[in-house]
């Protein structure tokens, strides 16, 4: 940034300025418009109290681009052995739907005896959970509609590790006094 002094000398000093991330698809373009808005927008907040300071140059210009993989539940992902060991989750061996979330919370809800990563135990217990308008794999944006739908339960969600561009995750369930991890 730059300003006359209106001595014949000049003062400069460096600002920085950044936009927002931009989420683009092939459902949402970059436009490019509302990032140079964005950007005059804060130029101006930038000497809104009357500074004087113009734009003289961009010294730096970084673009930043990154895969988006939003998270959200799939089919049976193997544990890895390091936390088989530890015998502190229940990962339900179900290979052959995306219906993980259920069975998750299920597993939680009626603890198995014996050989607790058998679908077999949970399956009788199916309707037990609400999941009316929820589409499988149940996503993060879908959890609040799972909470409406089945008020004694807060959930989080937290994505804990990735393994081959999927996203494991805990997801902790309070009711009284169920905790899922």
């Amino acid at each position: 940034m730059i300003r006359d002094n209106h001595d014949g000398t000049f003062s400069r000093i460096p600002a920085y300025f950044y936009t927002t991330t931009r989420i683009v698809n092939s459902a949402q373009e970059f436009d490019i418009d509302s990032v140079l808005a964005e950007f005059n927008f804060q130029v101006q907040q930038f000497n809104r109290r009357g500074s004087g300071f113009e734009l003289e140059r961009i010294v730096r210009f970084i673009l930043v681009i990154n895969t988006y993989r939003p998270l959200n539940g799939s089919t049976y992902l193997s544990t890895p052995d390091w936390l088989v060991r530890k015998h502190c989750i229940i990962n339900v061996n179900n290979k052959d739907d995306n219906m993980c979330f259920l069975w998750s919370i299920l597993a939680a809800l009626y603890p198995a005896q014996s050989h607790p990563y058998r679908l077999s135990h949970y399956v009788k217990h199916e309707s037990a959970v609400n999941m009316v308008g929820l589409d499988y794999p149940v996503s993060t944006k879908q959890i609040p509609h799972f909470e409406n739908n089945n008020p004694k339960f807060q959930l989080m969600f937290l994505p804990s590790m990735k393994t081959r561009n999927r996203f494991a995750s805990n997801i902790l369930a309070h009711t009284d006094p169920v905790l899922i991890t």
